[in-house]
């Protein structure tokens, strides 16, 4: 794939050779394969190929996949959530859903990413708040105890239960320790 892709883009600048490319590498860094620099060198791949596809298109005698935008967006919303760019992830699994509604596995990404900004929101507000002296630095270690807690016991939040109430078995837990 990287052979004919790499031909691909030495011959025109599509945005689906650069696609291929970096879903190539994302493949190769989920399989182990030297995984940081391949994570990273699709996510420049998928980078490239969104920046080529926002350009103005030529006419082509050739077909063009309507589906390859959408999964790159996916692919790429998955390279910078593993790269730590939780807003990226964000944007681009929107873009996706913009394109594939029914793509339930990047709607269950999304949520989780979603999340996972939230957290990160509430972390900020928390060290800006002591950094104000309006809290002291255990309410921060109490609060990020919360965070994880509530992070793994997210899936037991079904049939009923209620999100306070896990929040007090949390403080209570703390405190019997």
């Amino acid at each position: 794939a990287a052979r004919y892709a790499t031909e691909a883009m030495t011959t025109k600048a599509w945005p689906e050779p650069m696609w291929v490319m970096g879903q190539a590498y994302c493949m190769l860094s989920e399989q182990g394969f030297d995984a940081e620099y391949n994570l990273r060198r699709g996510n420049d791949f998928l980078t490239r190929g969104m920046q080529l596809a926002a350009a103005p298109v030529s006419p082509t005698l050739l077909m063009v996949d309507p589906t390859a935008r959408a999964t790159a967006a996916s692919w790429l919303s998955t390279a910078r959530a593993k790269l730590g760019d939780v807003d990226g992830a964000i944007q681009h699994a929107e873009a996706c859903l913009a394109e594939q509604p029914e793509r339930a596995d990047v709607r269950e990404n999304l949520t989780m990413l979603s999340a996972e900004r939230a957290r990160n929101q509430v972390r900020g507000g928390m060290v800006k708040l002591h950094e104000l002296g309006k809290v002291p630095r255990e309410a921060g270690a109490m609060v990020e105890a919360v965070l994880l807690v509530l992070q793994v016991r997210q899936v037991e939040l079904g049939a009923g239960r209620r999100l306070e109430n896990v929040v007090v078995a949390v403080v209570l837990d703390a405190r019997n320790e």
